[in-house]
């Protein structure tokens, strides 16, 4: 069964990756690597990709994601995108606040696996 954050997840991805063939091309190159990382760490969320045990470690894809937001143009990026435009859910219309939340979710239920 899959859980509330991979259907956030599910939900998200495909606004983010339209925003990403259209309005991230008008970001300055720094900016727009930060938002391309950060479609690369929610991927690495879905599918637990993790290279170490430790449930907080910087090499976490949702440390990196924190450590993302930082960034003000990035955030407000995400926020200025607010709109349901290609049919997308109320749910992703505040794209900054769903990733926020599947953040919040992941730290919450981080499993990691042993070989």
């Amino acid at each position: 069964m899959r859980c509330r954050k991979d259907k956030k997840i599910d939900k998200i991805l495909p606004y983010l990756l339209i925003l990403n063939g259209n309005d991230a091309s008008s970001l300055k190159k720094e900016t727009r690597l930060k938002f391309e990382k950060l479609i690369i760490c929610l991927m690495k969320i879905k599918y637990n990709i993790r290279y170490c045990s430790s449930k907080f470690c910087k090499c976490h894809p949702e440390t990196i994601i924190n450590e993302l937001l930082i960034d003000d143009k990035l955030s407000n990026f995400l926020n200025k995108n607010n709109h349901g435009e290609f049919g997308f859910s109320v749910e992703v219309k505040n794209a900054l606040e769903v990733i926020k939340s599947v953040i919040k979710e992941s730290d919450e239920s981080i499993t990691i696996y042993d070989d």
